[in-house]
């Protein structure tokens, strides 16, 4: 399910099952003119396999007020062994990935449930050139929520492994905020908890 452009959307009490992008909200692609994407309600639904994601695709000038509230994630999973293959980026549980030009805020992941992970890893917020990219401008984030986040049946020696990259000096990541993140019941205390 991919909400492309959109404004004023809620998607609720839903099961969404795939092998890719289970929900992933995108800023313009082949089908729009870069309308803002804004003011989309994701809750109450359970993915298989792939988590929520923002981006790869984020050809608009916006992206804001985007929450994912009362989810469950069940066994997440990579696409493959190196994620985005030409750029060695590995795929996140819960992901904000801006590769156009997008300024990108308040966005928010609240009372989220994961079960299971499998080779993935927890956070994915960045700026980046992909694949996906075709505007020559990389875009912002500022303003990301991580609120109640369990992570339950993690395997044995899984790190939830979680990565926050701008692009450079003028196109970066900012005002990234945790509380009450947990893997397997213990709390993050630490980055290193959940990198």
């Amino acid at each position: 399910l991919n909400p492309i452009a959109c404004q004023k959307t809620t998607v609720t009490n839903s099961f969404l099952w795939s092998y890719d992008d289970s929900m992933a909200i995108k800023g313009g692609w082949q089908y729009s003119n870069g309308e803002y994407c804004e003011d989309i309600l994701v809750k109450d639904t359970v993915f298989w396999n792939h988590g929520p994601v923002i981006g790869f695709e984020s050809r608009t000038d916006i992206i804001r007020n985007i929450t994912f509230q009362n989810l469950d994630v069940i066994r997440p999973r990579s696409n493959s062994e190196n994620g985005d293959e030409f750029y060695n980026l590995r795929v996140g549980v819960m992901q904000v990935n801006i590769t156009d030009r997008a300024k990108t805020s308040n966005i928010r992941f609240e009372n989220i449930r994961i079960f299971n992970p499998v080779d993935v890893d927890l956070i994915g917020v960045r700026v980046h050139q992909s694949y996906a990219s075709q505007d020559t401008t990389r875009g912002t984030i500022d303003g990301v929520t991580f609120k109640d986040i369990q992570v339950l049946n993690a395997p044995t020696g899984w790190k939830g492994r979680s990565v926050f990259r701008g692009y450079d000096a003028t196109h970066g990541v900012k005002n990234v905020s945790f509380s009450n993140i947990s893997i397997n019941g213990k709390i993050a205390t630490t980055a290193g908890d959940i990198n």
